[in-house]
């Protein structure tokens, strides 16, 4: 599992941690709504508000780079005119050819990661 893959991960489970703290918190307190400027009574929650949400696994398409391989190219020959003390022309080598190894290409690739959602209880109620 990647690092991207775990903080992503975690990141939800902190956040359910965090529903679940403040439902079960909720639950042992009464709240006054006003709606449309009419008080409304105060809700308690009962065992219907909280309904099992089962594990569920979710697939994720994400953007990956991948770094391209080194690539393998020839470099030429470099080659000078000289002239002679007679004054004809001469190809002296001045370096020799040789491989050179060079990154290649990145590229973007979608990649499809499957995340575990454990199951949890959630007040359904809206409060």
């Amino acid at each position: 599992m990647s690092s991207l893959t775990r903080m992503l991960l975690m990141s939800i489970l902190v956040t359910l941690g965090a529903v679940g703290t403040c439902a079960i918190a909720s639950a042992q307190t009464t709240d006054n709504r006003t709606v449309n400027g009419v008080q409304q009574a105060p809700h308690r929650h009962t065992p219907t508000c909280r309904q099992w949400v089962p594990p569920q696994t979710k697939t994720i398409q994400r953007r990956v780079w991948v770094p391209g391989g080194a690539e393998r190219i020839w470099v030429p020959a470099v080659y000078q005119t000289r002239y002679n003390t007679n004054g004809n022309p001469t190809q002296v080598l001045v370096k020799r050819g040789y491989h050179k190894k060079v990154p290649g290409r990145g590229r973007y690739v979608v990649r499809s990661e499957r995340l575990e959602v454990p199951g949890r209880w959630q007040y359904m109620c809206g409060h």
